[in-house]
């Protein structure tokens, strides 16, 4: 992989955000039945958590790299936001779809910058 390919990290983190919110759009619309236990919850999330990146990993960056953002992208941005919601109307669930894909964008950049000097310092 070269300098070039050092942008897919941060393509494919955007889409894996994208997909993020689309899941939790859709878990947020499924409202109580979604979150009637712990147990439905924790399997929902780490759903949510492992879907994108498997359904995306095949383009040139190993699942490695995917999962740490996806991880990343549901906890600091998604499920914070996602907490926050004022209500499920549709600029909300926009404004979550877009914070989601900002922030697959954000930390599938801080791995790329993280694979450049490692090459960097490597060689």
């Amino acid at each position: 992989m070269d300098n070039s390919d050092l942008r897919k990290p941060i393509i494919l983190g955007g889409i894996n955000g994208l997909i993020l919110g689309l899941f939790m759009i859709f878990l947020i619309l499924l409202g109580d039945v979604a979150f009637s236990s712990l147990i439905i919850a924790i399997i929902l999330f780490g759903a949510v958590i492992f879907i994108p990146p498997i359904l995306i990993g095949d383009r040139g960056v190993s699942l490695g790299i995917l999962f740490p953002i996806s991880f990343l992208t549901f906890i600091f941005p998604l499920f914070g936001v996602t907490l926050g919601l004022p209500n499920s109307s549709l600029f909300s669930l926009l404004q979550l779809l877009a914070i989601s894909g900002m922030g697959g964008l954000f930390w599938g950049g801080i791995f790329s910058i993280g694979i450049f000097f490692y090459r960097k310092f490597k060689s």
